[in-house]
């Protein structure tokens, strides 16, 4: 038997979106998202508006797939949804789609009680990288989370600015191999010659590979756009 064809299979993931059963919507979202055909939007905007939060987050992930200015707005409307899932896909997705628009509603999500919708703000703002979003980037620089200041920091080195930087340097020191790592990505972005010295000794006493392996592209990183060649040890 011949495997459908792309229509065929958009036809039927619209056709399923309809269902009374929520586990088929949620499931006909992740479809209509596979597909990555435009035609699928509406589909998933009217999902995105699902009594069932797991459909509306399905929605939400899979407009990522089909970017399309037309879902901004409803998206950014997400953003106060019930369910922090829900917010959370939503604001992936904007920052995904490097949504303008979304800036201000993202900044806004700067100030939630929570610190991890306020870390996927940050983070989503970075993706964006708008000018727009360099003074609300740089309030959270102060945000008391470590985690909300190191993507701060991460995502305004992302817009061009180096606000961050000394919070970046300070969690090279950090117990968490992931915020190492995203410390010395930052500072290959917007580090200066003395950060060099800095990433060398976060290099000798590295012993997560990952974390390791960053700090030593960002050092090249930092070095060649400083125009300082990298020594090779013999």
């Amino acid at each position: 038997m011949c495997r459908a064809q792309a229509p065929d299979i958009l036809k039927a993931a619209i056709a399923a979106s309809k269902s009374s059963e929520p586990q088929a919507r949620k499931q006909a979202a992740e479809d209509l998202g596979g597909t990555r055909n435009p035609a699928a939007v509406p589909a998933l905007l009217k999902l995105l508006a699902d009594q069932h939060p797991y459909v509306r987050q399905a929605a939400a992930t899979a407009l990522v797939y089909v970017p399309d200015p037309v879902a901004v707005g409803p998206l950014t409307g997400a953003l106060k949804d019930a369910e922090a899932p829900v917010r959370h896909a939503a604001m992936r997705t904007l920052g995904k789609m490097r949504a303008p628009a979304a800036v201000i509603p993202l900044a806004g999500v700067l100030s939630d009680p929570d610190p991890l919708a306020r870390k996927t703000a940050a983070a989503s703002l970075g993706e964006i990288g708008a000018k727009e979003a360099v003074p609300a980037l740089m309030s959270a620089l102060t945000d008391k989370d470590g985690g909300v200041r190191l993507q701060a920091a991460s995502s305004l080195a992302k817009c061009g600015d180096r606000s961050g930087l000394s919070v970046a340097i300070s969690a090279l020191k950090s117990p968490d191999a992931t915020a190492r790592l995203q410390a010395a990505e930052t500072a290959g972005l917007v580090g200066d010659e003395k950060n060099i010295a800095e990433l060398e000794k976060a290099i000798k006493g590295e012993k997560d590979a990952n974390a390791r392996g960053m700090m030593e592209f960002a050092r090249a990183q930092l070095k060649s756009r400083l125009k300082s060649p990298v020594k090779v040890k013999k």
